[in-house]
């Protein structure tokens, strides 16, 4: 999760220099497309710096969306991911039910592990 915000972080301080680069060098508008991205970064990093990192109140998902065939020197072929979904999740923090349920399924996941 650190990593990812610090990721976060400089993509916005790229896209703050981009915008102001644009607005001084030229008339034109930053393209909305350009803003909605911006926003959703700055709602990542919000979101990300709302609680300390660790804990179970955020879920960081990223999804491969469209892939790409690549064949090596050799021939070997493999794929790799061109387009990706970052899925980011929060809620609040755990109710008292919530904590004694992940405590009992953390206690029995140990116990059936040093079991087997």
């Amino acid at each position: 999760m650190r990593e990812f915000l610090e990721l976060v972080k400089l993509m916005i301080r790229e896209k703050e220099e981009a915008r102001k680069l644009i607005l001084e060098t030229s008339k034109k508008r930053v393209h909305p497309s350009s803003l909605d991205l911006f926003n959703k970064l700055k709602i990542m990093r919000d979101v990300l710096l709302r609680w300390k990192i660790g804990g179970l109140n955020r879920k960081l998902q990223i999804k491969p969306k469209s892939w790409e065939e690549v064949e090596d020197e050799e021939g070997n072929v493999s794929y790799e991911c061109t387009e990706a979904q970052v899925i980011l999740k929060w809620g609040g923090n755990l109710t008292k039910l919530g904590e004694r349920q992940a405590i009992n399924l953390g206690q029995r996941l140990r116990h059936e592990v040093r079991d087997v």
